[in-house]
């Protein structure tokens, strides 16, 4: 079983400064990053299925930032690799990285939702 303590200590303890131990805040900013991901892989996909390696970049592109500002340093790594790859316009090798991406995001899923539920007790 994954928990919170996958996710990046330091970017942990960094949100909590940020939002002022406010924990329903940062319950929210992971409802919000769970809400709009979909939208940025399906433009990935659709882009890695049309070969369009601009789209890959921009798309890998928000979503590592937006995984790399919770704590998902492993995920966002991922993701960084996949928008270089786009930058270059070489995505022949981002398929194997998307899948590795998506076993990623299963752990990551599970760390937000332990996350979620250890904030919400406190």
């Amino acid at each position: 079983m994954i928990t919170f303590e996958y996710l990046d200590s330091e970017t942990r303890e960094q949100l909590m400064d940020l939002m002022d131990g406010e924990h329903d805040e940062i319950i929210d900013l992971i409802d919000t990053l769970i809400e709009t991901n979909p939208m940025y892989i399906e433009e990935l996909e659709a882009s890695l299925a049309t070969q369009d390696s601009n789209g890959v970049r921009n798309a890998a592109h928000a979503l590592k930032s937006a995984f790399a500002q919770i704590g998902a340093l492993a995920m966002a790594s991922i993701l960084k690799e996949i928008e270089h790859a786009g930058r270059v316009g070489d995505i022949s090798g981002v398929p194997a990285l998307w899948e590795s991406a998506k076993k990623e995001g299963e752990k990551v899923a599970q760390a937000f939702e332990s996350w979620k539920t250890e904030l919400a007790s406190l």
